[in-house]
């Protein structure tokens, strides 16, 4: 336990101290080894093991078709397509943000990718329209963060890979949140346009012409809007599996932006995978480091003294739930997404089904959890890059972020863990209740 809790401390002060994620990890890793007296001949063809798996193969897949969506331009039809509605009502064009950010994590599994390829264009929109920059920043930034909540997500694939939980639940068990966090930020929108000199929205005008406007830009929009459709009604259509759902999203994204939209070029391809080729190497390294960190956490009972240890202070489930919540938002607050799905996952999973959370609610907690806690400092890996590509300041997005998370990601996340049904109605309704365990 000591060696287990040194280990942790080790990657959360290294991390703090603005070291590189992979050698936070790998330093805890290597401490264990030699504290704990582990044998790295077990570990290592271990860890390769775990990483081989198929069904991890389509974290990387669908972070492909992300990058190869990026540089195709589809996420400027899907912003054309909902701002033909939205932008006739008073925040429109903020919940046009709410919306395409949603989409485009739906199809691009990714929530960097949908920041750097629409924000460039969302947030000059925004701001053109009369929202401060900061705030549309703000927004952008974090309704890009519920790609990690909406299917096809990736932190869902890791999640089910890790605790052997069906991914096609998960993903079913997730889509009622993201969808819900999608209407709570449209309405916190609407509510904080009242500060801003917001443009008057453009009038209906003329039905008819609108409706051919409407049928025209869902038209050009089609293929894009198509992808969510077809990779998940394949995997629920029993076509495909998520790996293979994965390497379709591949092949789709590219022919959609050479030979649909055309707006993708050779040298965009190639950059778009060197790019995420490049990611997907770190990300790898993370993954390989933490699932010997998360194996020797095992070895150590770290999850049964956790267990044990929050038991011996309340057995009250509501506390306990609130506890796993605080835990989820830490780990996302100072690690990358995926490592915090990792090493949370494996620390919590034995006390949630102790407690009877069932696995795929379980899930859907822990990856809403992360999403905000990538945009909490201090790592905060999701709010620097909207930074970034906004082009604004700390103080002047941090105040617009905080109220996101606060009214728009934490009622989202208490009501999906005090009210079962939100996770488990969905995937009960259509896989079965055999499949769910019931």
């Amino acid at each position: 336990m000591l060696i287990s809790g040194i280990s942790l401390l080790i990657l959360t002060v290294l991390l703090l101290a603005g070291a590189p994620l992979f050698i936070g990890c790998a330093m805890a890793v290597v401490f264990m080894i030699f504290a704990g007296g582990y044998d790295p001949q077990f570990l290592l063809p271990y860890s390769y093991a775990k990483v081989s798996s198929m069904v991890l193969l389509a974290f990387p897949l669908f972070t492909l078709a992300g990058g190869v969506m990026e540089a195709s331009g589809i996420g400027k039809y899907m912003i054309e397509f909902v701002s033909i509605i939205a932008s006739r009502f008073k925040g429109g064009m903020g919940a046009v943000a709410c919306i395409t950010n949603g989409i485009f994590g739906a199809c691009s599994s990714s929530a960097s990718a949908a920041i750097t390829c629409l924000g460039p264009i969302l947030i000059p929109k925004l701001e053109s329209e009369g929202y401060p920059r900061g705030y549309a920043t703000a927004l952008t930034t974090a309704s890009s963060g519920l790609a990690m909540v909406i299917p096809p997500s990736g932190h869902l694939i890791v999640f089910g890979w890790i605790t052997f939980t069906s991914v096609p639940a998960l993903f079913l068990g997730a889509l009622p949140s993201g969808i819900l966090a999608v209407l709570v930020f449209i309405l916190i929108n609407r509510i904080m346009v009242n500060r801003f000199p917001v443009e008057k929205p453009r009038p209906l005008g003329n039905i008819k012409q609108l409706g051919k406007d409407v049928t025209k830009s869902a038209w050009t929009a089609l293929p894009a809007l198509m992808f969510p459709i077809l990779i998940l009604g394949s995997i629920y259509g029993g076509i495909v599996t998520p790996t293979q759902a994965g390497a379709l999203a591949v092949i789709y994204s590219t022919l959609v932006g050479f030979f649909i939209y055309r707006l993708m070029t050779l040298r965009g391809f190639a950059d778009a995978m060197l790019d995420r080729g490049a990611l997907l190497g770190i990300m790898l390294i993370l993954v390989f480091c933490a699932m010997m960190l998360g194996r020797m956490f095992t070895m150590e009972k770290l999850p049964e003294v956790l267990s044990t240890t929050v038991l011996s202070i309340t057995e009250n489930r509501y506390i306990i739930l609130l506890l796993l919540n605080c835990i989820f938002v830490f780990f996302g607050m100072i690690m990358d997404d995926i490592s915090a799905i990792i090493v949370g996952a494996s620390l919590t999973f034995t006390l949630a089904t102790q407690i009877g959370i069932h696995p795929v609610q379980l899930g859907a907690i822990i990856s809403i959890n992360t999403a905000m806690g990538t945009m909490t400092p201090p790592v905060a890996g999701l709010l620097y890059l909207g930074m970034h590509v906004g082009r604004v300041t700390l103080p002047e997005i941090i105040k617009p972020a905080l109220i996101f998370m606060l009214f728009g990601y934490i009622p989202v996340i208490l009501l999906l863990t005090y009210w079962p049904p939100l996770s488990l109605w969905l995937p009960t309704a259509i896989l079965g209740p055999k499949i769910m365990g019931f």
